[in-house]
Order: C-alpha cells, then structure tokens, then sequence
C-alpha cells in the first residue's frame, strides 16, 4: 500500500469529494452509503439519502444530467445544505463526481453555503490511458454515438476537449484551489492494485476507524467490453434518427438495457477498448506536463505519483464488434421486463418507421425468438414484441420468420445488429403500436 495517509480534518469539516468520474467515485460511495450507520456512530455524516446526492448537486450547478432525467433544482440543493448545517460538529462527506464539471460560480456558492472555514475538496488521479477508454464507454451509455477511433482523435487533437477539462492533473485541481484555498484541496492517486486504498485514505480524512469502510461488490457499475459499448452505440445512432424523446433513454437504456449488460456473466472472448499503442508518447508527455504543473501548485498529494506515468497500450478492437447471443438476448429481455413493469412512452411526435432494413430482418427476428426461448418469455410479452415485430420489420418479417429458429446462446452476432434489434424492441413499447 502507498504510504503518506492523510492527516484527520477536523471536527466540523465538510469533505467535498469532486470525483472525478471512472476514478473510484463509486466504491467510496457505495462503502460510505453502506455503512451509514457505523460512519453515524463514529460522528461522521454522509449527505444524501442515496449513493450520492445527484439531483442536489444539479439543482446547484443546472448543468445537464443523465440523458432524459428531471433536472435537479434550488430545493434540492438548499435541502442538502440544511441537511449538513444540521450535522453540526460531526465531520461530513458529500460526494458526487458530477462537481467536476462544475463551473467557478458553482464552486463559491458551494464554498459559501457549506462553510468557508469547513470546505475540503478532494480529487482523484488516475492513469490517462485507463481513463480514455473509460470515458467513451461512459460517453456511450450517457446517449453517445462517437466511435471509438474518433474519440481518441478529438481527444489527442483538441486540448480544450472536455476529456482535459475533466482529467488534467492540475486544472481541475487549480479551479477548485482558487475558491477553497491550495491547502484544502487533495488529490489523491488511485492505486490500480489495490481497490481497497481510496477507501483506506477516506478512512484517515474522516477519522473513522480502519476498516469501516467496506469493498462493496461493484456489478452494478463494471465496465462494458467493446462489443456491448458498440450494441449501445448503434442503439443511440438508431433512436437518434427516429427522434426517440430522451425518457426512452433513461427509462429502457440507462435503468434497463445498461444495468443488464453490466451484470451479464463475463465472456471470455469478448474484447476490450485498449488505449492504442500509438498515442502513449502524446498521453506520456500530458501526464508529466500535468504533474509538473500540480508540484507548481503546491497541492497536497496523497499516494504513488510516480503510477500515473506508467502507461500501457494494447491492440485495437477488430473491425466487427460482435457479442454473444445471450449478451444481447439480456439487453432485449431488459427492454421487454420494463414494458411489462408499466413503462411505457410515445417515442417521438409520430410513430416512429421501422428501424431496420430487410436484409438484417432475418437476424432481427431471430435475435427476439432467441430472447423468448432463454428468457421464457410469458404470452403477452411474446405478443407484445413478437407479434408487433410483424408490423416493425414490414413484408421481410413474414419471409424471414418460416425460417427463423433460436440462435445458440453462445453464437456471436453483429454489435450493431444486435443495437438494431434493441431499438427496435424500443420502438414497439410505444403505447401507439399495437401487435400485429
């Protein structure tokens, strides 16, 4: 374990923890909401009700959330203020990562309403080339449809890509130093070997007992590999050209569709977005840039410095992304659960046209036919999605479906057929189709 743990703030003190996102922000989180009741009696309060108080930190900053989400608004915000004003001495932890994109005018209201004498801010560092990939997937579950390649060439030839702004050593670390002061911001550097380190150095912040905080099991928040990031992302390209309102988003994609496919068994085949061989220089010469920059600073820095410039490349995804039968049978069922839990939306301001074309029908048809069969559908979602795949897929349907048998759970299929027939399965839950 690195050494150099911090020292306890003291009694009283507001720990604001900036993430920023894919740095551990959902281990602390998960560890903190699991524990509140041991971290209580140790006179340490975590704010919020959840995993962390999202729609509190929107109602302060009214920057945009979760693709198709209520925004969070001033109550929420002056709600959580009450809410720590009330922990009194007791030593507070706010959390959520979405501060990181906060703009300066948010972070002083902060700064002020929290308590000028109390604010800390910590930050986590983590490797460039574990992050790229990272952010796209997470770009890609937030509605995105910027490939892979492209991604990493807007980040590599912008400097002001959001990507910097988020990630770069010393700027968000110095935006946050100029409202709180450079003494009360810490960064501190995620240990890739030990999962259990973050929550080791919350610990020394917060004056808990060592190990209080627990390693929750994470599924709910692993990554996706390339394939199911492609199934996505041709899902997004689909329900853009349709004009699907952004609820459908939230409600079958992110609540649904996501969290299928981050709990699916992993497949051993499946291949990940490596971080390119090829721009290791560039990320090399940002990395030491921006540690040069953070010493200038003079910001407290907790943890192994040195692991940030130990980046690594590997090779690039193959042409095809594809992904098992099973893989994207979970993220159909998901969609056709939430239809039958009462979800149901108007897609768009008309119905929208059928989603795919007819030479892809075949495999369409065959990938909800596998779905039926794996996930035992019962007869009124087979009605639902297998007869309203009849009007979907028009006069192709009927030709493909004499033939159409289940497909072997463990056959790999196209990525972006398989976000086709995601789509597709969208498209029908408006309540506006009706079942051929």
């Amino acid at each position: 374990m690195p050494s150099g743990l911090p020292a306890p703030l003291p009694p009283g003190a507001r720990l604001v923890h900036i993430g920023p996102h894919k740095t551990g922000s959902t281990a602390i989180q998960a560890a903190f909401h699991h524990a509140r009741s041991e971290v209580a009696r140790q006179s340490v309060h975590y704010a919020g009700s959840g995993l962390q108080p999202y729609d509190a930190v929107l109602g302060l900053t009214q920057l945009a959330g979760w693709k198709g989400r209520t925004p969070g608004t001033e109550a929420d915000w002056l709600a959580l203020v009450a809410e720590c004003d009330r922990a009194g001495d007791d030593r507070v932890v706010v959390s959520c990562e979405s501060l990181a994109n906060a703009h300066p005018e948010h972070m002083i209201r902060l700064h002020e309403d929290l308590g000028r004498e109390r604010v800390h801010v910590v930050r986590m560092l983590r490797r460039l080339d574990r992050l790229a990939p990272s952010q796209w997937q997470q770009a890609v579950v937030n509605g995105g449809v910027t490939s892979y390649p492209d991604f990493l060439t807007a980040v590599s030839e912008r400097p002001r890509h959001r990507f910097w702004r988020r990630y770069g050593f010393a700027g968000l670390t110095s935006r946050w130093a100029e409202v709180v002061g450079t003494d009360r911001v810490h960064a501190v550097v995620v240990n890739e070997d030990d999962r259990e380190w973050l929550l080791r150095v919350m610990e020394r912040f917060t004056a808990l007992t060592p190990g209080t905080l627990p390693l929750v099991a994470d599924l709910a928040n692993r990554s996706l590999d390339f394939g199911q990031t492609e199934m996505l992302r041709s899902y997004n390209v689909a329900a853009n050209e349709r004009a699907f309102v952004p609820e459908a988003h939230l409600q079958f994609i992110r609540r649904a569709v996501t969290g299928s496919q981050r709990l699916a068994p992993r497949d051993p085949e499946a291949e990940r977005p490596e971080f390119p061989e090829t721009l290791i220089e560039l990320f090399a010469s940002r990395t030491n840039a921006g540690l040069r920059r953070l010493a200038q600073l003079g910001t407290p820095v907790i943890g192994e410095v040195s692991g940030l410039r130990a980046l690594r490349g590997g090779a690039a995804p193959g042409a095809v992304a594809t992904v098992r039968v099973d893989v994207a049978a979970a993220a159909l069922h998901a969609v056709a659960a939430r239809w039958a839990a009462g979800i149901s939306i108007e897609l768009s301001a008309d119905a929208p046209p059928p989603v795919c074309a007819t030479d892809l029908a075949d495999m369409i048809a065959a990938l909800m036919e596998s779905t039926a069969e794996l996930h035992a559908w019962s007869p009124e979602i087979s009605t639902r999605f297998l007869g309203g795949l009849r009007g979907e897929l028009g006069p192709s349907y009927a030709a493909a479906s004499r033939s159409v048998q289940p497909l072997a759970p463990d056959r790999r299929v196209p990525a972006t057929t398989a976000g086709l027939a995601i789509a597709a399965m969208v498209s029908l839950t408006d309540p506006r189709r009706s079942p051929a």
